[in-house]
């Protein structure tokens, strides 16, 4: 049993899905952007993929977006409402078309640090979600009651990196050992409802990066 601590997942809704394009990341920030500029609709990830594909020099149909091209997109062009220009699940050649004009757009200036746990527990115990870039295993695939089951063994890692939004954390009842609650990008089918939790030491050997406002 997780004792939680906080839980800020109610702040962002159902949790989405990106379908089978790589757009985590742009996933990620997007609900950043919504929380720091204290929105309760969603803001759109497709409007943010075309921009992040603008700053990545000959970027390919298929081709994960950079973090340096995300936050540059979200910080200079900024979002409209989602509902203004909605995602398309399963057209990986959307980035290359112009997006219609917007009046208002929401921007958010994150910045970019290896990674660390304690960067993450100094972020979630204020209050403030944090993305977390991480190496996949078997068990993040389905999570059993809830939890990713950490898998210590060097040939269960998938090559690749994900991001995710850490949006809450709590202690373990019995070891007392730390706990992060993650919301996906894979629909709410995942875990709880799009969200899951993970542990201190999953983090530990498979961090690859934080983005934090």
């Amino acid at each position: 049993m997780i004792n939680v601590v906080n839980n800020l997942s109610k702040s962002f809704g159902y949790a989405r899905d990106q379908g089978a394009r790589p757009t985590c990341l742009a996933f990620s920030i997007s609900d950043i952007n919504m929380f720091a500029n204290s929105l309760s609709a969603y803001l759109s990830v497709e409007y943010l993929c075309f921009h992040a594909a603008r700053n990545m020099v000959g970027w390919k149909i298929e081709q994960p977006f950079t973090c340096n091209a995300v936050m540059k997109a979200a910080r200079e062009a900024g979002q409209p409402a989602e509902v203004s220009y909605p995602y398309d699940l399963n057209d990986q050649s959307k980035p290359l078309m112009e997006p219609p004009s917007f009046g208002e757009l929401k921007k958010v200036d994150c910045h970019y640090g290896v990674g660390d746990v304690n960067d993450v527990i100094d972020a979630i115990v204020v209050g403030k979600p944090i993305i977390i870039i991480i190496s996949l295993t078997q068990k993040f695939m389905s999570p059993e009651g809830g939890v990713v089951v950490d898998e210590p063994k060097p040939e269960n890692v998938y090559p690749g990196l994900h991001a995710v939004l850490v949006v809450g954390h709590g202690k373990m009842a019995k070891s007392n050992e730390q706990y992060f609650y993650i919301r996906n990008s894979w629909g709410t089918e995942w875990g709880e409802n799009g969200h899951s939790w993970v542990s201190y030491t999953y983090l530990c050997r498979h961090l690859a990066g934080v983005i934090g406002i």
